[in-house]
């Protein structure tokens, strides 16, 4: 990333930031419309679109205090469903 010198991508690295108090492991991230296919197919298969929010942003919860202290946070919603998912994360960062 232009600009993002304390990223090393180089294979089996552990990315560090200088805002992260733990390294995270790379892993591969789904493109937008990969995802979008992955949540149609979840939801076609009987999984409700809350279940799959809900899931999401406790994920990022999770993953949030996994690699940052307690600390004040404010978490910007937009509308439609990453702006649900981003309150569930707000829910359970409280």
């Amino acid at each position: 990333m232009p600009g993002h010198d304390w990223l090393d991508h180089s294979p089996g690295s552990l990315h560090r930031s200088p805002f992260m108090d733990t390294p995270v492991s790379p892993r591969q991230i789904m493109t937008v419309d990969e995802m979008k296919a992955a949540d149609a197919a979840a939801v076609a298969a009987g999984t409700p679109a809350t279940t799959l929010m809900e899931r999401a942003g406790k994920g990022a919860a999770e993953a949030i205090r996994a690699r940052w202290s307690r600390r004040p946070v404010v978490v910007w919603c937009g509308p439609g469903d990453n702006g649900g998912d981003g309150y569930v994360v707000a829910r359970h960062l409280k």
